[in-house]
């Protein structure tokens, strides 16, 4: 069973980051964010909250289309102020598009869920 809370505030992420809406980006991760993503070489490429937020802003001031918003909940669960999500997306964030699992993990801070962390896996090479 997913859990609704959960699932609506990676919706929430989701709608904000296709869209490039950086105060909405600010307020969504936490600062302590680390986001790694598995490259096709195997290598673990890492950011930051900033350096993340960076990569949106180009985007937008690029004038970049929107990011694709398709995305099947896999899994969803909150123990106490901690949560975890996993969701599957395909979007093109960078030159092809790709299919990813994203691990997010959430944290409660003021009644809000933060991100704190995401761990995306490509799901096949495929475009």
């Amino acid at each position: 069973m997913l859990n609704q809370e959960l699932v609506d505030a990676v919706k929430k992420l989701i709608q904000n980051a296709t869209r490039y809406n950086i105060e909405a980006l600010d307020a969504i991760y936490h600062d302590d964010l680390r986001i790694a993503k598995m490259e096709s070489n195997q290598e673990i490429r890492v950011m930051d909250k900033g350096e993340n937020i960076a990569l949106f802003k180009s985007k937008k001031e690029a004038g970049d289309d929107p990011l694709s918003t398709e995305s099947t909940f896999r899994y969803a669960h909150a123990s106490g102020p901690v949560g975890h999500v996993a969701v599957e997306r395909r979007m093109k964030l960078h030159d092809q598009e790709e299919h990813l699992l994203f691990n997010l993990v959430l944290r409660k801070v003021d009644e809000e869920w933060k991100i704190v962390s995401e761990f995306a896996i490509p799901l096949d090479s495929e475009g």
